[in-house]
């Protein structure tokens, strides 16, 4: 099986660009949300519960977290799962030596999201 990726660059209506920046401010809240929570919080959280910050325990609680919030629950949780990973593989790669340390998303600064379609093939 062959997975490949590809990246466009969309030229979206008024209403189109509001859902866009609207999944764009999500997905960066999730990630300084879950900086901010590895950054100062992770010792009193391994503390509390005794697991370990990662992928896993941050999307069970961004779960909880969809539940209580209508604006991020208007968002698909598959772009905010991708935030997500990308910030678990930032980790990895900081702590490999492959890059700088996370740092907190800035709006208007390279917004994006991830957007995961499944297609069948013929």
């Amino acid at each position: 099986m062959s997975f490949r990726g590809f990246t466009y660059r969309l030229k979206p209506n008024a209403l189109q660009e509001e859902a866009f920046l609207q999944f764009a401010g999500v997905c960066r809240l999730v990630w300084n949300l879950a900086l901010e929570q590895r950054r100062e919080h992770w010792r009193n959280y391994q503390a509390r519960t005794g697991d370990n910050l990662n992928y896993v325990t941050q999307a069970r609680e961004l779960t909880a977290l969809r539940r209580e919030t209508d604006f991020i629950r208007a968002v698909s949780q598959t772009s905010q799962q991708y935030a997500l990973k990308a910030l678990d593989d930032a980790y990895r790669r900081f702590f490999k030596g492959l890059g700088g340390y996370p740092q907190p998303k800035k709006k208007g600064v390279n917004d994006a999201f991830t957007w995961r379609v499944r297609r069948t093939v013929d």
